[in-house]
């Protein structure tokens, strides 16, 4: 069966799923929080928002778990279950990708906790999850698992709320829209954080080292200089696009070849020596 696989919000798919999955929905007006309930032997999963802006009431959407044991149900972070003979995700069975992929060891596995989509890890290996739907119009749809190629799952550990995870060996970039890739060439023993290279709303790309490289945002910053690589600050300035005012902020670093804006783009024409401070930065915006 042919499949399409999209990573998406799970709050989003609850609520727009509803329909197909025979969520029942209840109002209340008791302050609630999203997650797995059990009860009566059974095991829910409640999503819940407000009725409006202006009501105190809330909206409960309560998809039972199906074939999940409540006996042995264990509530991890950030929407994942387990029990006896399954790991779940916001409500559904997680299943692996290919037959090829071998089981979760249950009693080992855990939930990393992530802003950036859902991770988990066993003695085994580290998992990423898609929700993969069919095209062929019946509606079905499943979270499937897959393992994160190389990663030690000993050592594998999400970077507070940064989009990086790292490990003994590599570095990770954590991507909403696309999953979790590795930074080719980047070493997880010696990695982190230099600060924002460019930013847009509430997200934030970052620069960072290694022991060998500067890292832009997901890759290498080829041709940098490692040693004399600084980020020196910023240049804003004040836009009106079809009547939305606002600020655009360009972020810049140095070392001693080049100066960079947004993430490793090299400016040209200017010389560090003419962007060396967060007072000569106008220089070098153009």
């Amino acid at each position: 069966m042919k499949k399409y696989t999209i990573i998406i919000i799970a709050l989003i798919l609850i609520i727009t799923g509803a329909a197909w999955f025979g969520i029942t929905h209840l109002f209340t007006s008791q302050k609630i929080i999203s997650g797995y309930v059990v009860k009566n032997d059974k095991v829910y999963y409640d999503t819940v928002m407000q009725i409006s802006r202006t009501s105190t009431q809330q909206k409960i959407s309560e998809l039972e778990v199906v074939g999940a044991d409540a006996k042995t149900f264990i509530i991890l972070a950030d929407g994942w279950g387990k029990d006896i003979n399954n790991v779940y995700y916001v409500g559904f069975t997680v299943k692996p990708e290919s037959s090829s992929i071998p089981p979760i060891n249950l009693p080992t596995f855990t939930a990393t906790r992530s802003l950036y989509g859902p991770i988990g890890k066993d003695k085994n290996g580290v998992y990423t999850i898609a929700f993969v739907y069919s095209i062929d119009g019946s509606g079905n749809a499943d979270w499937e698992y897959q393992l994160l190629e190389g990663a030690d799952s000993s050592t594998f550990l999400v970077m507070d709320e940064l989009p990086y995870a790292k490990d003994k060996t590599n570095v990770y970039y954590l991507a909403r829209a696309y999953g979790v890739r590795k930074i080719a060439g980047a070493d997880g023993t010696t990695f982190k954080i230099l600060g924002v290279c460019a930013s847009a709303g509430s997200e934030s790309s970052y620069y960072a080292t290694d022991a060998h490289s500067v890292i832009a945002y997901d890759h290498i910053l080829l041709g940098s200089n490692l040693s004399t690589f600084k980020i020196v600050g910023t240049y804003g300035n004040v836009i009106n696009l079809n009547s939305y005012s606002g600020t655009t902020t360009t972020y810049y670093a140095v070392d001693k070849n080049h100066v960079y804006k947004n993430c490793g783009e090299i400016v040209p024409n200017v010389s560090p020596e003419q962007c060396n401070t967060d007072n000569q930065i106008g220089r070098a915006h153009v």
